[in-house]
């Protein structure tokens, strides 16, 4: 394997770079250069080659290629981008990109049939991301592996939610739910998922629960952004992935001020047995001004 140091020289003064196998994160859609494949370690591989057995190649701030491990995740300069909440604190009212080194500071955790853990072994940015892990449960064991806080709150007027996605394929068909905004009451809303659709979950009084036609991205980081105008029998609530809005979804319905957000899996009052089930979460933002994906 060729230096770092050398690799990063050849693609500065070349319009055609020569990448080796496997050094290249498979970009959005799983796109990979022409010649390539994306692998089953979201890699880049040559046509007619495979990882190799033990691969350390997944993503990750600390392989085989050092701190600046090259891939074509966002932005387009090939590198692996540092986590962008340092550079936002003050700016937002929280981010977090879960590099902490000391864990999950700042939420708690609920777990049943699961658990929430920080993993430096996948992350859109930087080094870390939150896990979330479903052993496997049988019917109406309602599993969850998610964190929560209220520190946040009150927001006022619209809250605005920021979050990098990444479900594993056999996304189970049961709801479930992993962006959610709830008040004291066990009333709130949220952005779900039910049959593999991105999901409307408003659980307020007089709320709507309906599914978009889009299917949550597999295999791959998608951003999901949530917006609720807070106070109102008709507030706006948008969901959006990948920066598209999602249309065919209520574009008004009721919104309790919130006062606690939970990030994770819950799939909740699961009618049939749920299998075990992984997804990942980074660089969420919370704010009271609109989010963009490439923050």
């Amino acid at each position: 394997m060729r230096p770092l140091a050398v690799m990063l020289a050849a693609l500065a003064g070349c319009t055609a770079p020569d990448y080796g196998d496997g050094h290249l994160q498979c970009a959005p859609n799983g796109a990979c250069p022409s010649g390539f494949y994306c692998a089953g370690d979201d890699h880049c591989w040559r046509d007619g080659s495979a990882p190799p057995a033990g691969s350390d190649l997944a993503m990750s701030s600390v392989g085989d290629l050092g701190a600046a491990a090259i891939d074509l995740a966002p932005p387009a300069d090939l590198a692996l981008a540092p986590s962008t909440c340092a550079a936002l604190k003050g700016n937002v009212v929280l981010c977090d990109g879960f590099e902490n080194l000391l864990g999950l500071a700042g939420w708690s955790a609920t777990a049943s049939n699961g658990s929430p853990t920080r993993d430096t072994s996948r992350a859109y940015r930087g080094a870390a991301s939150l896990h979330s892990h479903i052993d496997g449960a049988p019917a109406m064991a309602a599993p969850v592996a998610l964190l929560h806080r209220s520190d946040l709150f009150p927001i006022a007027g619209t809250i605005y939610a920021r979050v990098w996605v990444y479900f594993k394929a056999g996304l189970p068909a049961s709801f479930e739910q992993f962006l959610n905004f709830a008040d004291n009451g066990s009333t709130g809303y949220s952005v779900a998922t039910d049959t593999g659709k991105v999901t409307l979950d408003d659980y307020t009084m007089g709320g709507v629960y309906q599914g978009s036609a889009t299917l949550m991205p597999l295999d791959r980081w998608a951003c999901v952004q949530f917006e609720i105008e807070q106070g109102s029998t008709t507030a706006a609530i948008h969901i959006r992935v990948d920066g598209q809005l999602l249309a065919d979804l209520p574009q008004n319905a009721p919104a309790n001020p919130a006062v606690n957000l939970s990030l994770g899996l819950d799939f909740y009052g699961n009618a049939v047995a749920i299998p075990q089930y992984d997804a990942w979460f980074d660089e969420l933002i919370v704010d009271s001004k609109p989010t963009t994906c490439q923050e």
